[in-house]
């Protein structure tokens, strides 16, 4: 299929007419001049210490043919990034750069350029680096992602393997889902293969402009991968190169789809609507008298049919902003203003521990401030794997107590000794279930990144 996906971008080259979007004139006999407009602003972003793949055919058979391209301990592409701007403004993908400190940029050119961190944000997978200075750069057009159709033809530019920037096409196979497949729900997808260090390059229509940056990759390369459309990458790095940060409202509720079940359960005839399974006692939807059970018809002027509305409401809010709210309690039709509270980045770093923690060979993590922990970490040995503890389960009491955050967690384990039982009410996709665990002697040199 990966070989597939290759050829078929290879041969996508040679197609003979390929129409512009939105009436634009054709162009004729090839696209080079689709890549010729996005290529010299696109950039190949490694960092030191960062090898690339070692393993399979493709990198054995780059191994004999280049020699250095996977030579150990050489600087590696870890992402592909695009220039917005003359003055050395990068767009590329959070998740590739977020935990490396000492970025060099590769330009077309062939120069090599330091590269900061301006700002990046996980929610939307987008940074922005600013390049060292070094005279005007070429920079690429942001087009309009809203005029995708599923089949327009599109390139997908990215850097693998080191060998610098690299083209392949295909076409738009779908546009945004209602179930998403990550937590940006609005990615374009694409059958133009790519590769994992494609992460940040740009996906380019046939006028020449940008209208997505490649963000999740597939496993295997089985022929389709995403992109986050130009519409929302253009109002994030906006944010980014002024502030630094994404800063957004928080609601401080969860909510899930109303079911029919659930509907026909608490005698809601009316369609539609989130039901709110849980309310964080200092958050914005507390302060605005919601509680566990209502259900939410509309917020901020929108019907609210899946989670996935609510999430996309609240990615273009701020901290501080007032909505409009409608919600169903017991038969009654009830409006509210809710003053959103600030949401929390969750980093993904060392997950919290503790040495009575590590007595119950497990770690946990804040789902937020104060709406969750859940198990981030069980070592496969006993007693937790015993007890059926598994990576994902959010512990909602120990010993009966209430969990809510990580205070309430360490408050709970703080007394624990070798040899003591907690009966642990964990939550796992929809089933609440107990378990046993049992604490032995602190082994935290054992548990990752202990000392």
């Amino acid at each position: 299929m990966y070989i597939r996906a290759v050829l078929a971008g290879t041969l996508l080259l040679g197609l003979l007419v390929v129409s512009r979007i939105a009436g634009a004139e054709a162009v004729r006999d090839s696209l080079a001049p689709l890549a010729r407009a996005v290529l010299p602003a696109v950039v190949t972003i490694t960092a030191p210490g960062v090898r690339g793949p070692q393993d399979g055919l493709l990198p054995n058979l780059l191994s004999e043919l280049f020699g250095e391209v996977v030579e150990e301990g050489r600087r590696q592409a870890v992402a592909t990034g695009v220039i917005l701007e003359p003055d050395g403004l990068v767009l590329t993908a959070a998740h590739a750069v977020s935990e490396l400190g000492d970025l060099e940029v590769i330009t077309a050119d062939g120069v090599r350029r330091k590269a900061t961190v301006l700002g990046l944000d996980r929610q939307t997978d987008v940074a922005v680096l600013r390049l060292a200075a070094g005279g005007p750069l070429p920079q690429a057009k942001l087009g309009d992602s809203e005029a995708v159709r599923v089949g327009d033809w599109v390139l997908a530019i990215g850097t693998p393997y080191g060998l610098g920037a690299t083209v392949t096409g295909g076409i738009i196979s779908a546009l945004p889902r209602t179930h998403p497949v990550a937590a940006v729900d609005d990615l374009l997808q694409t059958d133009a293969a790519t590769f994992s260090d494609s992460a940040g390059g740009p996906l380019v229509n046939a006028g020449g402009e940008v209208i997505g940056i490649t963000t999740l990759l597939t496993a295997h390369n089985f022929g389709i991968s995403f992109a986050l459309p130009s519409n929302t990458a253009r109002k994030i790095v906006s944010r980014l190169a002024r502030d630094g940060a994404v800063r957004r409202g928080s609601l401080g509720a969860r909510v899930q789809s109303l079911t029919p079940g659930l509907a026909r359960a608490l005698r809601r005839s009316e369609p539609g609507g989130l039901l709110i399974s849980d309310v964080s006692p200092r958050g914005a939807a507390a302060r605005a008298g919601l509680r566990a059970g209502d259900v939410v018809a509309r917020l901020h002027g929108r019907n609210l049919e899946t989670p996935y509305d609510v999430e996309r409401i609240l990615r273009d809010s701020s901290p501080a902003q007032t909505m409009e709210l409608t919600y169903w309690r017991q038969g009654q039709v009830r409006a509210s203003r809710v003053t959103l509270g600030t949401e929390v980045e969750q980093r993904p770093g060392r997950p919290f521990s503790s040495r009575n923690a590590a007595m119950l060979r497990f770690e946990v993590r804040a789902l937020t401030p104060e709406m969750g922990v859940v198990v981030a970490h069980v070592r496969p040995d006993v007693p937790a794997p015993e007890a059926g503890l598994r990576p994902g389960d959010i512990i909602r009491e120990i010993n009966q107590e209430p969990v809510r955050t990580i205070d309430d967690f360490e408050r709970l384990v703080d007394p624990v000794k070798p040899g003591d039982w907690l009966a642990l009410l964990v939550q796992r996709g929809r089933t609440a279930v107990y378990v046993a665990v049992e604490a032995r002697r602190a082994d935290i040199s054992a548990m990752p990144g202990g000392h």
